[in-house]
């Protein structure tokens, strides 16, 4: 059986290193030499389309952080739920 057991300052910390994850690649245009205005014509078009993809996988990381913390303070609320529930047992 998998240990699923992971510590909410664990999520916290990946939530947060989610977030600082993704860049943007840019290609600057050289001033005059011909051939290396040649060059940085040429890879523009994949810069562009890795900078497509990057926006897509940063959107992708936003909701995963979203949730991840969404998920850790739905656990926190079921976990002060269930000691609640069993101080109230306790007290009775």
């Amino acid at each position: 059986m998998a240990d699923l057991r992971v510590s909410s300052g664990a999520l916290q910390t990946a939530a947060r290193l989610l977030a600082s994850a993704a860049t943007q690649t840019h290609a600057t245009m050289p001033a005059a030499d011909p051939c290396c205005v040649e060059y940085a014509r040429r890879i523009q078009e994949p810069v562009d389309t890795l900078n497509l993809s990057e926006s897509e996988i940063k959107e992708a990381v936003e909701m995963t952080e979203t949730n991840i913390l969404a998920s850790l303070t739905a656990f926190q609320d079921s976990e002060q739920a269930s000691a609640s529930a069993l101080m109230s047992l306790f007290q009775d």
